[in-house]
This record gives C-alpha cells, sequence and structure tokens, in this order.
C-alpha cells in the first residue's frame, strides 16, 4: 500500500488536472460546436466524442480519484460508491481506446478508399458502439458474478477490479490497438504506393510533353494562326488542371494533417497510459516499486489533458474558431 504522503501528493495532482482538464475540455467542445464546418465533419463527430469522455474523465473519475487517495475510509465504507467508481474508471479507459481505433479506421477509409468513407451517421454510429462495447465488457461479467467484481481492495487500498485484470487489459488494450496499428499500416502502404504512382506519371506527362511539343513544332511551320489558337485553349485547359490541382492539394493535405493529428493523439495516449498499466500489473499492493506509483498515475492523469492540446495545436480551423472564441 502506498504511504499516505505520497497518496496526499497524488491526491493534490489529481485535484489540479481534474480542474484544467474539465476546463480545457468544455472549452474545445463549445468551439466544435460553435462551428459548423467543423461539427458537420465526421473525423470530428468521433473527436467530439473523445473529448467528451475525456471530460467525464476529468470532471468524474479524476474527483473520486482524489477523495480515494486523500479519503481512503470513505470508500472503504461506501462500497456501493467505491464499485460505480471502478466501473466509470475502467469504461472510460476503454471507451478512450475503442474511440482511438474508431479514428485510426476512419483516418484509413479516408486516406485510401474514397467510396467507403465515413459519413456523419457512421462516425455517430461507431461512436456509440465504442461506448457500448466497453461498458458491455464490464457489464457482462458483472451482471454475472455481481457488483463484487469491482470495488474496494484491501491489498492495494483503493476502488478497483477484482476479477483478473490480465484479461480485462487484454479486451481493452490488445483489441483496439490492433485495428489501430492495422489501419496506419494500411495508410502507410497506401501513401508509398501513391508516391509511385506521383513519380511514375510525372515521368510519362514529361515524356508526352515533349511529343507534343516536337509535333507543335512541325505545325507551326504550316499554320501559325490556327496554333495560336491551340495554344490559348491549352492554356486555358493547363489553367483549369492547375487550379483543381491545387485544390485537391489543399483538400490532401487537410487530410494528411488531420491524419498526423490523430496519430500524434494515439502514440501520447499510449505513452501516457501504457507505464501506469504496467506497474499495476506488476505490483498490485505497490510493496515492490513505491516510488514508481504516482509518477506513472500522474503521467496517466495527463491524458486528460493531451487530447483537446494535440487536436487545437494540430487543426488550423480549430485555432482559427478558438481565437474568434476568445476574442483574439
Amino acid at each position: 500500500m502506498l504511504p499516505p504522503s505520497h497518496l496526499l501528493i497524488g491526491g493534490i495532482i489529481s485535484i489540479i488536472i481534474s480542474i484544467t482538464g474539465s476546463i480545457l475540455n468544455v472549452f474545445t467542445l463549445y468551439v466544435l460546436f460553435s462551428v459548423k464546418s467543423l461539427r458537420n465533419n465526421s473525423t470530428t463527430i468521433l473527436i467530439i466524442f473523445l473529448i467528451l469522455s475525456n471530460l467525464i474523465y476529468t470532471i468524474l473519475v479524476l474527483p473520486l480519484n482524489s477523495v480515494a487517495m486523500l479519503r481512503k475510509e470513505y470508500l472503504a465504507t461506501h462500497l456501493y460508491q467505491c464499485s460505480l467508481f471502478a466501473i466509470l474508471y475502467y469504461w472510460n479507459f476503454a471507451s478512450l481506446l475503442f474511440l482511438q481505433a474508431a479514428l485510426a479506421f476512419n483516418r484509413c477509409v479516408t486516406v485510401c478508399t474514397v467510396k467507403h468513407r465515413f459519413s456523419n451517421t457512421t462516425s455517430l454510429l461507431a461512436g456509440a458502439i465504442s461506448w457500448i462495447s466497453a461498458a458491455l465488457i464490464l457489464l457482462i461479467p458483472t451482471f454475472v458474478h455481481g457488483w463484487d467484481q469491482f470495488g474496494w481492495d484491501d491489498g492495494t487500498g483503493t476502488c478497483t477490479a477484482k476479477m483478473d485484470r490480465t484479461i480485462l487489459y487484454s479486451l481493452c488494450i490488445l483489441i483496439p490497438y490492433a485495428i489501430i496499428a492495422a489501419s496506419y499500416i494500411c495508410i502507410i502502404m497506401h501513401v508509398r504506393r501513391a508516391r509511385q504512382q506521383v513519380r511514375q506519371t510525372f515521368v510519362l506527362s514529361n515524356k508526352r510533353e515533349e511529343t507534343n511539343n516536337i509535333a507543335s513544332g512541325y505545325e507551326l511551320s504550316k499554320q501559325e494562326s490556327d496554333t495560336k489558337q491551340t495554344v490559348q485553349a491549352q492554356t486555358s485547359v493547363m489553367e483549369l488542371k492547375k487550379q483543381r490541382r491545387n485544390k485537391d492539394d489543399i483538400e490532401r493535405n487537410k487530410e494528411r494533417n488531420m491524419t498526423i493529428v490523430i496519430g500524434i493523439i494515439l502514440v501520447s495516449f499510449l505513452i501516457c497510459t501504457i507505464p501506469g498499466a504496467v506497474i499495476i500489473q506488476l505490483d498490485p499492493e505497490a510493496d515492490k516499486y513505491v516510488n514508481a506509483h504516482i509518477p506513472t498515475y500522474t503521467l496517466s492523469w495527463l491524458s486528460g489533458l493531451l487530447i483537446p492540446l494535440v487536436y487545437g495545436l494540430g487543426n488550423t480551423t480549430y485555432r482559427m474558431a478558438a481565437k474568434t472564441a476568445l476574442g483574439l
């Protein structure tokens, strides 16, 4: 069990992150809902689900976590609230991972396909399924074996899952990250193929231009007036193609930037949460690596700040809307 001084420090840090994270998440939701171009985007809908889950984490889970550290006798004697806290904690953790898997798959079909891209309805369904799947993983064993699967644990001195946490973490981590890994492998392979095709197309277009220039030289010597009209027509067509190409490039850059932002969120969340999960597995009673618990827990709690910060810094449209909302 952790010493009282460690619990005090952890409880205070949890409160600070809870307040800061709640403000950030509420502000992010306000900006996303206030800008029509953002809230009508299929990827943004999944981001909204992610921010809502994050808000539940900072506004409910972290305050209860602070109570568990600062006044653990309260939850030790109020077992129903303790069980609810443990279920809410693990549901939130699982839902965040499933939503990130949905986002990764969304990026995959957006980058790699045209026909199967997410619509707004598809994103709503994906978000709802992520929440429901996370709940079912926890509620099914609860209904089968009773509420005592989640509650106060004397060994760890906190509210947690009493079932085999190896199975729980496997379901909540391995399945989502298998989807995430497969999605980003597909994206990387598609980008490489696309670059090869661009290079081949560029080489072929240069050869065709050379051929056309040679043919145009012969024609110029015969019909100068017809050539002027042909050149003007070709110039107009080239301008239209250039405008269309520029528009396509802008859209591709937006999608590429969004894919990078989502990738950073996924990797950062993994970096924040995995150390704490490993420590809990290696030292569930906090008697082997006492000094490692609070730092790794703090890193995990910081995930509540991570998503709004990374998304806000990485999305140009969001930054402009946020400046407008702040009156800057």
